[in-house]
């Protein structure tokens, strides 16, 4: 394991060769910002890498030669760009991801289903997936998906994924919850017995939600409740009163 919390991109740019290395860690304070001719060193200096965390470096585009790192198991990065690209699906043993950008909004051009040991997504954007137009392929690893866009919240997405606990929306939730209360995110949502904490983040506050769906439309097992800039009148909160197990709002 090598852990490197100070002069980061310094170190980088010595060109390092670490053959043993399986772990490859920074946590400094400061963030630095690591240059595109730079960016690649990591995976040439580590090649049996399985573990990355290097969220003190911020890369200004995706590392292509990390795709063949196919040990890799735990990728956490900081990043200022928009699309992480589709040959990532090439990660089979890939377990977490974890991809902080400093833009609204991300795109995940990979088959995040080809990826069956895959157990955790985050993000700290919108962030959208591709449609598979593939044959169906379930993931009953996939615990964590957050934050996704609602536009990606489609029934094809939690029937791939039914032991999901943790889920996190972000976007326009208008688009996804009626001024009645009806919702095709909820209808969906519904479907998955196992999600025990549910984040709902309006990104637009320039549009409110007006209603929620009735208690008996939120999943069965919810104990945490997230909503940010919904903007919901205190009378709303009467439905969340009603759900038996939730614990935390």
């Amino acid at each position: 394991r090598l852990c490197v919390n100070a002069f980061v991109a310094d170190y980088i740019k010595s060109k390092p060769s670490g053959e043993f290395v399986r772990s490859f860690l920074s946590f400094a304070k400061d963030e630095t910002t690591l240059q595109p001719e730079h960016v690649s060193l990591i995976p040439k200096a580590f090649k049996l890498l399985r573990v990355l965390d290097a969220r003190s470096l911020i890369l200004t585009r995706f590392p292509t030669d990390l795709l063949y790192l196919v040990l890799l198991k735990y990728i956490a990065v900081s990043c200022n760009f928009k699309i992480l690209p589709e040959k990532l699906s090439n990660l089979w043993n890939l377990q977490t991801l974890i991809v902080e950008t400093s833009s609204r909004t991300l795109e995940i051009k990979a088959d995040i289903w080809k990826l069956p040991q895959l157990r955790h997504v985050h993000t700290n954007a919108s962030t959208s997936l591709v449609e598979s137009k593939k044959e169906l392929i379930n993931n009953a690893h996939l615990k964590t998906l957050s934050t996704i866009s609602p536009e990606s919240c489609r029934a094809e997405l939690f029937v791939r994924a039914p032991k999901l606990k943790k889920l996190g929306v972000c976007g326009k939730l208008v688009n996804v919850i009626q001024p009645t209360g009806q919702s095709s995110l909820f209808a969906n949502l519904f479907k998955l017995e196992d999600l025990e904490n549910l984040k709902l983040l309006n990104d637009d506050i320039t549009f409110k939600l007006h209603a929620l769906p009735q208690e008996n439309m939120f999943p069965r097992k919810l104990t945490r409740l997230t909503l940010l800039n919904t903007l919901l009148d205190w009378k709303h909160m009467s439905t969340l009163g009603k759900l038996e197990k939730l614990e935390v709002l």
